[in-house]
C-alpha cells in the first residue's frame, strides 16, 4: 500500500530578528507580545498545514479556542498581519486562505526531497512555480545539489554550502563611520529615534543594525538609481514629520520600499502648501480698509478690488 504523501511540516525556522520585521513589529508595537504570539500560532497552522492555512469561520473559533483569546482579538491580529503584508491579502480575498510568498518559497525548500510537491496554481505567489526550487534555494541563502534522478547529493551539497557561505562572507560589504551610506543610515535612525521615542516605541528602533541600513541606503542609490543625494534627505525630514507615515517608516529598508511613493507625495504636500500660501488672506483687505478710514479718506472711495 504506499504511503499516503505528507503535507504539512514538523518543525520550521525562525528568524531570531523576526522582531526588526516591519511586518511583525508594528503588529508588536500595537498588541504587545500577545500580538506576536498569535503570529506565531499562525505560522505553526500555516506550516502544520502546509504552505497556507484556511481561514473560514471554522478555523476561527478554533484558533481562538486553542489559544484562549476572543475571535475578535485574533481576527484583529490576522487583519493586521494582512495589512502589513505578513499574509498575502489579495490571496485571502479571492481564496480564503492565509499563505505569503514566504511562506510557499520556506515550504518549497523544506519539502525539496519529497516527490510532486507543488504549490496549487490558484494559490501561487512564485513566478514559476515549476522551477521554483532553485529560487527558494537563492531566496534563502541556502544551496543543494540534485541529480538527474532527484537524489540529493549529500556530500557536494554540503560542500556547495560551505563554499557559498565563504563566497558569501568575502562578498559581505562593510561601512565605516566616515562612509556616505552610513552617514546617510545614522542620519535617518536618529529622526525615526526622534519619532520612536515620542511615540513609546523605542523597542522598534533601538537595535537597528546599522550596516543593513547603510547596505539599504547604497542599494537606493546604486541600484534603485536615486541619485538626488538632497531629495533622499527631504524625504527622509519629511517621513519623519508627516503625521501618518512617521509611524508606518521606522526603518531603512521600508524607506526603501516605499522611496518613490514617499517622494511623490511629499512634492504634492509640498505643492498644496505652496498654493495654500499663494492665496491672498481676506483679513489684509480689511486691515487696508481700517486703515484707510483712520487715515480720514472716503469709506465709499476704498477699492476692494485691487
Amino acid at each position: 500500500m504506499t504511503r499516503p504523501t505528507k503535507e504539512g511540516l514538523e518543525y520550521f525556522p525562525l528568524d531570531t530578528d523576526i522582531d526588526q520585521d516591519d511586518k511583525v513589529s508594528v503588529v508588536v508595537a500595537k498588541h504587545g507580545m500577545k500580538g506576536f504570539g498569535i503570529i506565531i500560532r499562525l505560522m505553526m497552522e500555516v506550516y502544520r498545514n502546509g504552505y497556507f492555512y484556511p481561514w473560514t469561520e471554522k478555523e476561527q473559533y478554533v484558533l481562538s479556542m486553542k489559544i484562549g483569546e476572543p475571535i475578535e482579538k485574533v481576527n484583529e491580529i490576522v487583519d493586521e498581519c494582512l495589512r502589513w503584508g505578513f499574509f498575502h491579502k489579495e490571496t485571502y480575498e479571492q481564496h480564503g486562505i492565509l499563505t505569503s510568498k514566504g511562506f510557499q518559497k520556506r515550504y518549497l525548500l523544506a519539502t525539496r526531497r519529497r516527490k510532486n510537491i507543488q504549490i496549487k496554481p490558484e494559490y501561487s505567489l512564485i513566478e514559476d512555480n515549476n522551477t521554483s526550487l532553485s529560487e527558494v534555494n537563492d531566496d534563502n541563502n541556502s544551496g543543494s545539489t540534485v541529480d538527474n534522478g532527484g537524489n540529493e547529493d549529500t556530500e557536494t551539497s554540503q560542500s556547495k554550502r560551505k563554499e557559498k557561505k565563504v563566497n558569501n562572507s568575502r562578498r559581505k560589504r562593510t561601512y565605516d563611520e566616515d562612509n556616505q551610506y552610513f552617514k546617510m543610515a545614522k542620519y535617518f535612525h536618529e529622526r525615526v529615534s526622534g519619532v520612536a521615542e515620542a511615540e513609546g516605541l523605542t523597542h522598534l528602533v533601538i537595535k537597528a543594525n546599522m550596516q543593513r541600513w547603510a547596505d539599504e541606503f547604497r542599494k537606493l542609490v546604486e541600484l534603485d538609481g536615486v541619485n538626488d543625494k538632497r531629495l533622499i534627505r527631504d524625504v527622509m525630514d519629511w517621513v519623519t514629520e508627516d503625521p501618518f507615515w512617521k509611524t508606518n517608516i521606522l526603518s531603512a529598508g521600508k524607506l526603501r520600499d516605499k522611496f518613490t511613493e514617499l517622494a511623490l507625495k511629499m512634492k504634492s504636500s509640498q505643492k498644496a502648501k505652496r498654493q495654500q500660501s499663494q492665496q491672498p488672506d481676506p483679513r489684509d483687505k480689511e486691515i487696508a480698509f481700517q486703515q484707510w478710514i483712520a487715515e480720514g479718506n472716503d469709506p465709499d472711495a476704498f477699492n476692494w478690488d485691487n
